[in-house]
């Protein structure tokens, strides 16, 4: 079979995702070494490297990368541990199972922008559980 003809039918998605992905790219590596305000597109002054050093030396960054690592450490344990769970108690047949894999598409089905107003809703201090509960406690927190 001829593979001139799929390849060729796919080279305009090819291409569009490849810039979709590498124009963002490049456009945030651009301005990352420019000073460059909203305010004033037209004046741009070229930095080199002085943004990297600036968040470098600052004494908040090296603790926000540890605390990055350890959410990222946290969140996979916990997915881990809760997924091993979730598939070691699935049913291996009956109605059960089919209840459970229904519950678990659930939240695949549902979109992340509907889970973050979620969230915000949970956080309100007037009518969310957790944000009452958080001003309850004293804590200052705010879901927006």
């Amino acid at each position: 079979m001829n593979r001139t003809l799929p390849r060729l039918l796919m080279a305009p998605a090819v291409v569009t995702l490849f810039l979709w992905m590498i124009v963002p790219l490049l456009m945030t590596i651009y301005f990352s070494l420019v000073r460059y305000n909203l305010m004033q597109p037209g004046d741009k002054e070229f930095l080199g490297l002085d943004n990297y050093e600036f968040f470098v030396t600052d004494p908040d960054f090296w603790p926000s990368v540890w605390n990055t690592f350890v959410l990222i450490g946290a969140v996979v344990a916990i997915t881990v541990v809760l997924g091993i769970a979730l598939a070691l108690s699935m049913p291996a047949r009956g109605w059960q199972a089919s209840a459970v894999l229904v519950i678990v598409a659930i939240s695949l089905l549902i979109p992340w922008n509907v889970v973050g107003t979620i969230w915000q809703i949970y956080g309100r201090t007037d009518i969310g559980l957790m944000g009452a509960t958080l001003a309850w406690l004293g804590l200052d927190y705010s879901s927006t």
